[in-house]
């Protein structure tokens, strides 16, 4: 939300700058270290004439994100300071929720797939379970298989994790998603029986953050062809 006195050309600028790690303290865009100044708020001098205070979001030893008042060096204040303070809590305690349900919500989805790999379920059963879960298991389905490469750089399974959710978060698709210790399995929902394309965007999105982030040497993943009937996701 922009200052009222602050030109929309201003803080396009602004919020430019804010996207880079480098904007944030030193050390602060590495989340474990950034949790070590939980309560802290640091000030920032930024060009026409404004500030920053920003202060980490805290959960389980975490930084899961960052809270800024940008405004008029003249008019931040101490009662500034206290609202990032209080505010930076708050959010915490929303976001800790928040993990709660979606650590709960995968945990399902994982026991749906090994049920439905499993084939103990009768039919009518796993449409049940598939309602509750918000997914449309009558539509064709491809499965997708994440894994890292074996090496002495291989990234973590969170961050692998971390990447596919990411992808599958923004809306685009309908997936279910199965961890294990060494590979991520989904299986998302297609427009066609004929072709697996949702199932290679997604891919290609998952490639493309691990480009970003330098890991694409490491990242494989295989497609499988699409099912039909949810009895043939195990082929």
């Amino acid at each position: 939300q922009p200052p009222d006195d602050v030109s929309r050309l201003v803080w396009k600028k602004v919020l430019r700058s804010l996207t880079k790690a480098g904007a944030l303290p030193e050390g602060w865009a590495d989340r474990y270290s950034a949790a070590h100044a939980m309560g802290l708020v640091e000030r920032q001098d930024l060009p026409d004439g404004l500030t920053r205070l920003v202060t980490p979001i805290v959960v389980k030893n975490l930084a899961r994100g960052y809270l800024s008042v940008v405004g008029a060096s003249a008019d931040i204040d101490t009662l500034d300071n206290l609202v990032l303070e209080q505010g930076a809590t708050t959010y915490a305690m929303a976001m800790s929720r928040a993990k709660a349900v979606s650590e709960t919500t995968k945990r399902l989805r994982g026991d749906f797939i090994d049920a439905v790999l499993g084939g103990a379920i009768m039919p009518a059963e796993l449409k049940r379970q598939a309602n509750r879960l918000g997914h449309n298991i009558q539509a064709p389905h491809s499965a997708l298989v994440f894994a890292w490469a074996d090496g002495p750089d291989r990234p973590s399974q969170r961050r692998l994790e971390t990447m596919i959710s990411g992808e599958i978060g923004l809306g685009r698709y309908s997936a279910l998603v199965r961890l294990d210790e060494n590979e991520i399995v989904a299986f998302i929902r297609l427009d066609s029986p004929d072709s697996p394309q949702e199932a290679r965007d997604l891919a290609e999105g998952v490639f493309e953050q691990a480009t970003s982030e330098n890991y694409a040497d490491h990242l494989l993943c295989g497609i499988g062809r699409p099912a039909i009937a949810v009895k043939d996701w195990s082929t």
